[in-house]
């Protein structure tokens, strides 16, 4: 570690953006959370989704930080790292993460001159770039996958050897392997047999099918005239059906005339009946009121001077009243049934 390799660093992360100051002092001693925050802050500069926790509190949680972040930097940027150096936390880490920010800071300069050339660039020549960059995830994809099958079987590869090895160590009947040929042989044969009947049967299939679509097609124009035909002929029960029809809607619309009618009147008659219950309830009333008078004339004497002929024109009054409660709605009845 020397004194030039820190200040680059730390000059290097300024530009970058990085968020704290760096004094030169830092790295004296082992300083393990301030390389967990350096390293994951990188991280996230290559990869803002990539999932990393910057917990260290215990020694497990440091050995998978520092493994996943040089398993990023090797699988993603292609730059490898000793985890051993990372794990010191001290200038021997700055030498390994000098290497990323130095990587970043060419990008940012590579960048810078040719900003202009950038902007000038084609659709064509984006729409290849992007084109190529699909084509290179999917083929990093397919370099994991089938490195991890690889891989899976590799690890099969203990119990395999020694079935091999054990088959290869047994004795070989040259009799007993030229019957299992035999056998397999003549089961070849026969299912070639097989197949071959199969084949030549397929011309009569071939044939019977025909026959039937040809049938089938001959029903089917025979029935579509068919159809055609009755479409054409207008059947004679049809006219009578029309005229049942007719009649049932004339039937039909006397029917709800009567019923509005009926409705009507029974509406008008319960409006009598009340109006009548109502009159005779104010007659009764005048009858109660005359009775109460009664004594009072007796006592005066001026009962006497009441001829006869005055029940029965009270009597013609109460008449003359009904008989005008009811001229209306006689009125509104006739002119319903008008």
């Amino acid at each position: 570690m020397s004194f030039r390799e820190i200040r680059n660093f730390a000059e290097i992360l300024k530009i970058l953006g990085y968020h704290r100051m760096i004094s030169l002092e830092s790295f004296r001693e082992p300083n393990f959370y301030l390389v967990t925050n350096i390293l994951v802050w990188l991280v996230k500069r290559f990869d803002a989704d990539y999932n990393i926790s910057n917990d260290c509190s215990t020694a497990e949680l440091r050995v998978l930080l520092i493994r996943s972040v040089t398993e990023f930097m090797l699988f993603k940027i292609g730059l490898k790292l000793n985890m051993k150096k990372l794990y010191q936390a001290d200038g021997h880490a700055v030498k390994e993460m000098l290497k990323i920010v130095s990587l970043l800071h060419e990008a940012i300069k590579i960048n810078q001159t040719t900003d202009e050339g950038f902007y000038s660039v084609s659709d064509d020549d984006l729409s290849i770039k992007i084109q190529e960059l699909k084509l290179t995830r999917e083929l990093t994809q397919q370099i994991t996958q089938k490195g991890s099958s690889l891989f899976e079987i590799l690890k099969k590869e203990p119990t395999l050897r020694e079935s091999r090895l054990t088959q290869a160590k047994n004795y070989v009947d040259i009799n007993e392997v030229e019957l299992l040929i035999k056998n397999s042989t003549k089961e070849t044969n026969k299912n070639i047999a097989k197949v071959k009947e199969q084949i030549e049967n397929i011309a009569v299939i071939e044939n019977n099918l025909d026959v039937k679509i040809n049938k089938k097609e001959n029903d089917l124009e025979r029935v579509s005239k068919r159809l055609e035909t009755l479409k054409c002929v207008r059947p004679a029960i049809l006219e009578e059906y029309e005229r049942y029809e007719e009649q049932l809607n004339q039937i039909y619309e006397n029917y709800v005339i009567k019923f509005r009618c009926h409705t009507y009147l029974q509406q008008q008659l319960n409006l009598l009946h009340s109006m009548n219950q109502a009159a005779s309830i104010n007659v009764e009333n005048d009858e109660g009121d005359n009775l109460d008078k009664m004594p009072s004339l007796v006592d005066d004497g001026s009962l006497s001077s009441l001829s006869p002929s005055h029940g029965p024109v009270r009597t013609a009054n109460s008449l003359e009243i009904s008989t005008a409660v009811k001229k209306p709605v006689i009125s509104r009845i006739r002119t319903a049934i008008g």
